[in-house]
């Protein structure tokens, strides 16, 4: 934990503040600030590659959707409006999606970007967001190509589960590449659900 990190005690159980005892032992979990590693508009063209002209979405999930979310991606996102990006080309054409994903563990949130194609893959993962803490396990677990696995992945086809990287990596920045399959997992579920159908049918 790094010098600028507070550590909260916080008791798991359906209970909370007030509430029942906890069933289970108390959890520490760490919270250090928030270090953008890469600006919203470079991932954009990161993953909207050839884009004449950028478009955003809000998409509110109505509740069958959330029903559907929870079940495919074991996920309920705090809010039920999730926004996407799509860009098109200088013909007009769609040149495929991106949306961003918050993912929190023990040791600070990680804010995932996922790529889309037009015909339903993943194009790239990037991580745009990470608390201080876990920046230098995120870095170990990108130099050894954990994303790598996404790339070309079908929405339908299920998302590969993390999986040893080619190059021998340490328990925690194991722990934080599964933190990205989250991610991606949870994106994936979201284009699938509440954003394909849309952009298919011409919506701008």
């Amino acid at each position: 934990m790094t010098m600028f990190g507070l550590t909260l005690l916080l008791a798991l159980g359906p209970g909370g503040p007030g509430g029942p005892p906890a069933s289970r032992a108390a959890e520490l979990v760490h919270i250090t600030p928030m270090v953008t590693l890469m600006e919203r508009p470079d991932a954009l063209r990161r993953l909207l590659p050839g884009a004449a002209s950028y478009f955003a979405r809000d998409v509110k999930l109505p509740e069958s959707d959330l029903a559907r979310l929870a079940e495919q991606a074991d996920w309920q996102p705090e809010e039920p409006e999730v926004r996407f990006y799509y860009a098109r080309d200088a013909s007009g054409k769609v040149l495929g999606a991106t949306t961003f994903v918050r993912v929190d563990t023990r040791h600070g949130s990680i804010m995932v970007a996922v790529g889309f194609t037009p015909d339903d893959r993943i194009r790239d993962v990037l991580v745009t967001q990470a608390s201080e803490e876990t920046i230098p396990w995120l870095r170990q677990a990108l130099s050894a190509h954990w994303t790598d696995a996404f790339q070309g992945v079908a929405v339908s086809a299920s998302i590969p589960k993390a999986e040893a990287p080619r190059r021998e990596i340490g328990a925690m920045a194991r722990y934080m590449g599964k933190a990205i399959t989250t991610g991606v997992r949870r994106a994936a579920a979201l284009y699938t659900l509440s954003y394909r159908k849309p952009v298919e049918a011409g919506a701008s």
